[in-house]
């Protein structure tokens, strides 16, 4: 890398948004940190990466820039996979949405905001589902779920539900639980 201008590292995309940032830092701004950039990488292909910079101009000694860089390349192809897949939830008429274990939702696509009634980018995360099953349904099913989810992380069956203009529809449901990294349910997928 001696001889190489860091500006010859970046992906030609960000090449403007480099030149900001330097400006910004030459003009007395400061360092934005961190920031994602695509940068070269040996074998001639571009990977996603954090860049942190710290001052060190006034430092006799250094003079510059330290920059270290840190590959989130697995987490930007995460994003992207999650993007792609909340595209797909978005198109179906399915009612999709996922909970945490506390009820609170943390999505739901727009067929279950229209069967729920709820506007397009309003909150869900204090919404409550149990007032639209019927309590024939909770009352049928409630057990049945709580024991399927716990032997197997995933239940299966019919149940009743009111829609936002309170007409009942019977409707095949699937409830996947979600474990955190030591086993625990941390969301279920309704």
């Amino acid at each position: 890398l001696l001889g190489t201008s860091g500006l010859d590292l970046i992906h030609p995309d960000n090449l403007d948004f480099a030149a900001t940032e330097l400006l910004k830092f030459t003009s007395g701004e400061g360092i934005p940190s961190p920031s994602p950039i695509r940068m070269l990488r040996k074998d001639g292909s571009y990977r996603d990466v954090e860049i942190v910079a710290t001052d060190f101009m006034d430092n006799p000694d250094i003079g510059g820039l330290a920059v270290n860089l840190r590959d989130i390349g697995d987490r930007v192809s995460a994003e992207h996979e999650t993007a792609r897949l909340t595209d797909i939830f978005g198109l179906t008429s399915d009612l999709v949405g996922i909970a945490r274990v506390d009820g609170g939702f943390v999505y739901l696509n727009e067929a279950a905001r229209r069967f729920l009634g709820i506007e397009p980018g309003a909150p869900i995360d204090e919404f409550d589902l149990a007032p639209f099953v019927t309590q024939d349904s909770l009352h049928h099913v409630g057990d049945e779920i709580g024991r399927s989810l716990s032997a197997t992380g995933l239940w299966t069956g019919e149940l009743d539900m009111g829609n936002a203009e309170g007409t009942v529809v019977s409707m095949l449901g699937q409830l996947l639980a979600h474990p955190d990294s030591e086993g625990r349910v941390a969301f279920l997928s309704p």
